[in-house]
């Protein structure tokens, strides 16, 4: 069995005043210890946009020997692209800092930052990577996808909400149907979450958080994916962004979600991620999906 661990949102900055590190450090600690063999990491591993929280960052994963497109797949998040509040007077300046984001400079640094991740990857370009297309042990097909909507005063004022543009749904289609993919288990990485806001979980803090973020933490147009996903019958869609664990179906797709490994959003703080088995016979497309407790 290939073993991979799906983890996310971890929120990593160089000036480290909440903790974050040290919960990285126990989550990539509890993962070496499961010998699992690849990482999956679906956006927000960073806070504030900046090459110094990159550069902290992949220290890190130096540190376990995980900077290699052998060891870790990546896709791209909301805060690498526009960053997040530091401190309590951001909240007031932020709609501003996100309107003036260089939406394409982010992209770019994000790719740079991760060049190793991608090695042997086939990238749309280096300016824009998204969608990409990895094959892992000849059998697995590793699909990454920008879900970043652009900054728009109505319908992304604080760069949280997503989309997948016209011009990256047709080059996501093309390789889904492509001879590249076709026989191999499918798996997208992608940031933004797919479930219904009232189904994501019962757990009061975090309902109430939502409640709060529902206008500015949605991913439009999501019906053509919920089509696209199934009609190419992907096996299994990775994401992020709410700070709850969970897995789900819906639409014929199921969802796992792990963004709750470093920073939970929940009333109990349990840090959660999944672990991922799938058997190493070309022919079998069936999985084990295991929820971890921290």
């Amino acid at each position: 069995m290939y073993k991979f661990a799906h983890i996310t949102d971890l929120h990593i900055k160089s000036l480290d005043l909440k903790g974050h590190k040290k919960h990285l450090y126990n989550l990539l600690d509890d993962i070496k210890r499961r010998n699992v063999d690849h990482i999956f990491i679906t956006g927000d591993m960073i806070d504030n946009a900046e090459e110094k929280d990159y550069i902290q960052f992949n220290k890190i994963l130096k540190e376990y020997g995980l900077l290699d497109t052998s060891k870790i797949s990546v896709t791209i998040g909301n805060h690498e692209i526009f960053g997040g509040t530091q401190v309590a007077d951001d909240v007031f300046y932020f709609p501003t800092r996100c309107q003036n984001t260089d939406y394409k400079k982010q992209v770019k640094l994000f790719y740079d930052s991760f060049k190793p991740a991608f090695e042997g990857a086939d990238i749309n370009s280096e300016e824009n990577p998204f969608p990409y297309c990895k094959i892992l042990y000849d059998k697995i097909a590793v699909i990454g996808v920008n879900s970043n909507a652009h900054w728009s005063k109505i319908k992304n004022p604080i760069g949280s909400n997503g989309a997948v543009y016209d011009d990256q749904y047709k080059a996501l289609e093309k390789l889904l149907k492509s001879d590249k993919v076709k026989d191999k288990f499918k798996i997208v990485l992608i940031h933004h979450h797919f479930n219904k806001m009232n189904e994501v979980g019962n757990n009061i803090t975090h309902s109430l958080w939502l409640f709060i973020e529902r206008r500015t933490m949605k991913l439009y147009n999501k019906k053509r994916l919920f089509r696209l996903f199934k009609q190419n019958k992907v096996e299994l869609v990775l994401h992020g962004h709410t700070h709850i664990t969970d897995s789900y179906s819906r639409k014929g797709n199921l969802f796992v979600n792990s963004s709750a490994c470093v920073v939970p959003f929940t009333e109990g703080k349990v840090r959660k991620y999944h672990i991922i088995k799938i058997p190493k016979d070309k022919n079998k497309k069936t999985f084990d999906l295991q929820l971890i407790d921290l």
